[in-house]
């Protein structure tokens, strides 16, 4: 049987009729259901930021409560790894960089190219990462067992406003984190990561570290304090909807966390891509 005659079959459900469709769907069936979720996913970002003007100082306290405890369990505790991330790529970076481009006839281009790549792509990526591998499980199982647990179902019998209580703080506390640690680990990158790697005797005398900072221009901190900015809204949102997506068996907690990985990496990865495109042509999308 050709390609163009194999099928697909999808079963909306058990004792429902079966729906085919051919092979070529599969494609456009797949982007019409991520087109749907980033705009879920849009939406609970909006009701969420709206909640700080309905609500006004409703629980207020609470809401900064949880704020600072989603950032101590983000960002603080993420420190140690950060750093220790952060110096060992700095070094092998900039060692790299100050070893090859002289051979190629760019040893002025060392110091310019490490900041290009270190600081303003590898830095902001990176502290995703290790959040999203940290933290966004957590968030999504934590409120995975709240709904499970019935607790969500009781604060919204008691007229709780979710979008305030439970998803404002964690996207908060999630961007502050990713931003803090995005600054943390270029500056960890920079110094621990130069003078580690001039200790190990690893750089080339034509690499300086007044060099890196003078490349280090207001341009490039903007852009990776955007991308930190727009990495941690993405990740605490995302956590917090396929958190709330579980339903009632608990079952459905681990596969809302494998999921919610998944759509975070990509949407990250997305994310780093359009803002590069848009540094690169300096032009807006």
């Amino acid at each position: 049987m050709s390609n163009l005659s194999s099928e697909i079959t999808l079963k909306p459900d058990a004792g429902g009729p079966q729906l085919t469709l051919p092979s070529w769907f599969a494609p456009a069936h797949f982007l019409g259901r991520e087109i749907g979720f980033v705009l879920t996913l849009f939406k609970l970002i909006y009701r969420s930021v709206a909640s700080m003007f309905w609500e006004r100082r409703r629980g207020r306290s609470l809401v900064r409560r949880v704020i600072l405890q989603q950032v101590y369990f983000t960002a603080v505790q993420s420190t140690a790894l950060t750093v220790l991330v952060a110096v060992a790529m700095g070094a092998l970076l900039m060692h790299q960089a100050s070893v090859i481009l002289p051979r190629f006839g760019l040893p002025d281009f060392a110091e310019w190219l490490t900041v290009l790549i270190l600081f303003r792509e590898i830095a902001p990526l990176t502290v995703a990462l290790i959040i999203i591998a940290r933290s966004a499980n957590a968030i999504v199982i934590e409120i995975g067992n709240m709904r499970v647990n019935g607790e969500i179902r009781a604060l919204e019998v008691l007229g709780i406003n979710l979008d305030r209580f439970i998803v404002l703080p964690r996207i908060v506390g999630m961007t502050v984190s990713v931003t803090l640690l995005t600054v943390l680990f270029c500056a960890a990158a920079m110094w621990g990561g130069f003078w580690t790697a001039h200790a190990a005797g690893l750089l080339e005398s034509n690499f300086l570290l007044e060099s890196l900072l003078e490349n280090l221009t207001l341009d490039i901190i903007l852009n990776i304090l955007l991308r930190a900015f727009c990495f941690g809204i993405v990740i605490g949102a995302v956590s917090c909807l396929h958190g709330l997506w579980v339903r009632v068996a608990s079952t459905e907690v681990p596969q809302q966390a494998s999921r919610g990985v998944v759509h975070s990496l990509s949407l990250c990865f997305i994310l780093n891509f359009v803002i590069s495109l848009w540094f690169f042509t300096g032009t807006e999308v």
